[in-house]
């Protein structure tokens, strides 16, 4: 395979440039999505405000979905735990999210001609479908936490790379967790159980694809 050329943004950029890019928010929103669709939804919409977000999905008939400070949205159906996001809650539905930082890594991914969402739980089908692609260039955007790193969403992006260059990936995602301030406090807020799905290396081979604003289970990539 020819070298691919590539970059990690450990916090968001303005806008992406490259032919791919790829958003990573391990904890959650990223996770949360991957598991979403695996479970049957017929897509999801990032929005940068509650407001946007409920305006959206009022006119579309869709389900609401954010967090604030760990937390659901008041008045939202959703909040951004995957436990939330079972078949029976989400199958057949577009979701209307807003978070803290995923959804706005999204929007600044939109400058790409594809964009995947990945985590730890499909990290493997998401970098086996970007090489089939063959692309010119590849940017991998975290999310951080609010303009600054997070040790999961960058052990997870350079783990991507990795196997991007056709690298062995040698990444353990509770070793990870345990030096990560925010998964201590997702689970101080008790949310461990979301820690625990999202450390679930390549449980889900489900490959995530943002078409036209909306993500997408891509059906050739694997599709649950």
């Amino acid at each position: 395979m020819r070298r691919l050329p590539l970059s990690v943004h450990h916090v968001p950029p303005e806008r992406a440039t490259e032919e791919v890019a790829v958003v990573i928010d391990v904890l959650r929103w990223t996770t949360t999505s991957i598991i979403a669709l695996s479970n049957g939804a017929a897509g999801i919409e990032a929005f940068a405000t509650p407001e946007a977000a409920r305006i959206r999905a009022q006119e579309i008939g869709a389900l609401t979905a954010g967090e604030r400070n760990a937390h659901r949205i008041p008045g939202f159906d959703l909040g951004n735990s995957p436990t939330e996001f079972t078949r029976e809650r989400v199958q057949g539905r577009v979701i209307c999210a807003t978070t803290t930082n995923g959804t706005n890594a999204l929007l600044a991914a939109q400058g790409a001609a594809q964009v995947f969402l990945a985590a730890f739980v499909n990290l493997s089908a998401t970098a086996q479908a970007i090489r089939a692609l063959a692309p010119r260039g590849v940017e991998i955007i975290c999310a951080g936490s609010e303009g600054k790193p997070s040790p999961e969403d960058s052990a997870c992006g350079e783990a991507l790379a990795a196997l991007l260059r056709g690298e062995p990936c040698e990444v353990s995602p509770l070793s990870v967790f345990r030096r990560a301030p925010h998964a201590a406090h997702l689970m101080a807020q008790g949310y461990t159980r979301d820690v625990e799905l999202a450390a679930a290396l390549d449980s889900i081979p489900l490959v995530a694809v943002c078409r036209d604003g909306r993500v997408e289970a891509d059906v050739a990539g694997g599709e649950m």
